[in-house]
């Protein structure tokens, strides 16, 4: 079947659409509905015909697919790369990846059956929310008026890529070819992995808010001043950047190491931050500081250049399945004897694999389900908010037109020197008055600082609504009984 319409596509010029016979009549039989007959295995021959096929094809001409070869294709969309390759050289001998592709299309309707159109409208419903998301953030980045996030680079461009995503969900084709079980969960590891995750990474620290946020949650959580479940939203992401290098450079900081270790991951050379971490220390135990204003150190930090975040660093099942990285992959599956009998096989090595990446995506379901694009918006407007409720956009403007550096370089330092300097040194860093800082007293409302920021973090963070920062509810592992194990025989 797939080679005799592979000659209906050769036989149709390439600007016009492939549509069914509407008499339904000829090869493409009668035309298939869901819910029609659907005990008997010839209604899927027919819905191949009148409805699958013609609407892949259009897709490909004209459409989602077209001439756009997207980032990691092989190994997210292998389907979809067979079938570009099928509608643009129909002449082509017929692949059997592509003919079992197809097989398991058709299978997949068979084994989900009533429940398809229910899969069908939960599908659209998690995929536009997610743009939906990305677009209210977006709109709400242009109220934020002390933010240059909207000029970032990097936020610009990934924006567009992530946005071209929502050509997956184009209302013009079928249903039934866009959101079956097989190319609709394409579509969505699309959107997590190649979107949510590694645009989502580039964007997220475009202005080193994630940074920023991250060392002052982490800051406040070594010296008791809160929980980790006191800001469930900053915990999800909190465990899933504890190994990002760019961020932590290794093991997450000590009280004493928090200054330093935040002026590295900011693009500081080792010295300077050694350099840095010592000034804040001298001035939070009370020794003898360098005369000179809140910025007199902050030449040293021109023309930094942060490390970008390394989506595999943060994410296990991305580097298995982008990156093909399967170090490390553990069998826990299999017996004793299963092991010693299937050692060295290839479908081994595939069942371990597998569970392996499985597992992983289980453990990090919850990261994945946080639009990334929306909380760096977020994160931005905190670290705006901080800013303006301590009165630093009186004290950084100043120092942005004199030092000719962006408003942000002005926040990171006192930030870094002040309030992580208090967390990092201070004896009682809660309730330290900052008194070798008149300046930073004059312009903040209450001169305990730390205890402000404290309030404002879980006030703020509290108030961000879920359904803004959540583009599907991630449940629990022991609730995914879809996700059966594979074992070789």
């Amino acid at each position: 079947m797939l080679q005799l319409f592979g000659g209906v596509i050769d036989s149709c010029s390439p600007e016009k659409l492939i549509q069914p016979n509407p008499k339904n009549k000829g090869m493409f039989g009668k035309h298939w509905t869901p819910g029609s007959r659907t005990n008997k295995l010839r209604d899927m021959d027919e819905m191949l015909m009148t409805t699958l096929l013609p609407n892949w094809a259009n897709m490909c001409r004209h459409g989602i697919m077209s001439k756009v070869v997207l980032p990691r294709e092989d190994e997210l969309c292998p389907f979809f790369v067979q079938l570009k390759s099928y509608v643009n050289y129909p002449r082509k001998t017929v692949s059997w990846s592509f003919a079992f592709g197809v097989h398991a299309v058709l299978t997949s309707f068979l084994e989900v059956n009533a429940a398809l159109p229910r899969i069908i409208d939960i599908s659209k419903l998690v995929f536009n929310n997610y743009f939906q998301e990305a677009v209210n953030s977006t709109k709400l980045l242009f109220n934020e008026k002390s933010s240059n996030m909207k000029n970032s680079p990097a936020w610009k461009d990934n924006l567009t890529l992530v946005s071209f995503l929502q050509n997956f969900g184009l209302e013009v084709y079928d249903d039934l070819a866009i959101w079956n079980v097989l190319c609709g969960g394409t579509t969505f590891s699309i959107l997590s992995f190649l979107g949510n995750i590694e645009g989502g990474c580039c964007m997220i620290d475009c202005q080193g808010q994630l940074r920023i946020v991250m060392y002052l949650y982490h800051g406040l959580v070594i010296n008791g001043i809160i929980d980790e479940d006191d800001i469930p939203f900053l915990k999800t992401l909190y465990n899933g950047f504890k190994e990002c290098k760019a961020l932590w450079l290794g093991n997450l900081p000590k009280k004493g190491e928090l200054v330093k270790q935040f002026w590295r991951s900011w693009g500081m050379g080792l010295a300077e931050s050694k350099d840095m971490a010592e000034e804040a220390k001298n001035k939070f135990q009370g020794k003898r500081v360098p005369s000179g204003s809140l910025f007199s150190q902050g030449g040293k930090i021109r023309g930094r250049k942060m490390h970008p975040i390394d989506p595999e660093e943060i994410s296990t099942s991305f580097r298995r399945v982008c990156g093909r990285d399967f170090s490390g992959a553990v069998d826990k599956y299999h017996t004793p004897e299963q092991k010693q009998r299937s050692r060295g096989m290839e479908q081994y090595n595939v069942a371990v694999r597998t569970n392996d990446t499985l597992d992983h995506l289980e453990n990090e379901i919850q990261l994945y389900s946080v639009n990334l694009i929306p909380t760096a918006y977020y994160l931005e407007q905190f670290v705006c908010s901080i800013s303006r409720i301590l009165g630093w956009d009186n004290l950084t403007l100043p120092f942005m037109l004199e030092q000719k550096q962006d408003m942000r370089q002005g926040v990171a330092i006192l930030f870094a020197q002040h309030v992580l300097g208090a967390l990092d040194f201070a004896d009682d860093p809660l309730n330290y008055t900052f008194t070798n800082s008149p300046e930073l007293v004059a312009a903040a409302p209450a001169p305990t600082i730390t205890q402000g920021i404290a309030s404002f973090m879980m006030g703020f963070f509290d108030k961000v609504p879920p359904q803004n920062v959540l583009w599907f509810q991630a449940v629990d592992s022991g609730d995914m009984e879809a996700c059966t194990k594979i074992e070789t025989i």
